[in-house]
């Protein structure tokens, strides 16, 4: 009997070890708000600011867009919670181009997390992009180009003959012209946005400066565009 009850005892000490642990990996992802950053501040410039703060324990960093627009906030995954106080101290002490930042421990719901690869490509071609959260809800990164002002009764093929002759776009077989949705409850508007898959980060540059500011007509009606790329 007390070999029984000394064979319990270490299967529930081991259970609780394991919950434990369980519970310690839990907590070892932590993100940071950060807000006040210029809105022209890329990846690359949080990474900068990081180090020069001597932040350990970065994992990764999220610019946060609404409707592909930024909105000078950024997300930042820390490795565990230690390192999450000693940050937040640097980071309110400290400025990007003379803006005064703020933060905040915050969770975030990173982009594609849960949806995986195929999740996010079935979800572009469904149309499915609101081009709002974390690195805007999508995982390019320099490729990408969001067209504003267009036509708002334009269709994937007015986007590809009217401004996409004579570039080089992602893999035909995956959804490289995509309807930007508009906010839930929001009336149509006369103006649509797209977002263009590129084939690489230059050829995204070279059409964002050659479509910006085209003026296109449309049922009679002159449309200013807009081109973007998305970092």
């Amino acid at each position: 009997m007390a070999a029984l009850g000394e064979s319990a005892g270490r299967r529930a000490a081991q259970f609780v070890g394991r919950a434990a642990a369980g519970g310690a990996r839990q907590d070892l992802r932590q993100d940071l708000r950060i807000s006040g950053l210029p809105r022209t501040a890329t990846h690359d410039d949080v990474w900068r600011l990081l180090r020069r703060l001597n932040i350990a324990g970065a994992n990764r960093v999220y610019l946060h867009y609404n409707r592909f627009k930024p909105t000078g906030v950024a997300f930042v995954s820390l490795a565990n919670l230690q390192a999450s106080q000693p940050a937040q101290e640097a980071l309110r002490l400290s400025h990007m181009s003379t803006f005064p930042l703020a933060v905040r421990a915050h969770s975030i719901e990173a982009p594609g997390r849960t949806r995986g690869v195929e999740g996010r490509e079935e979800a572009m071609r469904r149309g499915i992009v609101t081009g709002t959260g974390a690195d805007a809800g999508i995982a390019e990164r320099g490729t990408a180009v969001v067209l504003s002002g267009c036509p708002g009764r334009w269709y994937h093929t007015h986007v590809r003959v009217s401004l996409c002759e004579g570039f080089e776009l992602r893999d035909a077989g995956e959804a490289t012209i995509v309807a930007v949705v508009p906010p839930s409850g929001k009336a149509p508007a006369v103006t649509s946005r797209w977002l263009v898959r590129m084939a690489s980060e230059s050829e995204a540059h070279r059409f964002a400066r050659k479509v910006h500011r085209t003026i296109v007509t449309s049922s009679n009606k002159e449309y200013l565009i807009h081109a973007d790329v998305v970092y």
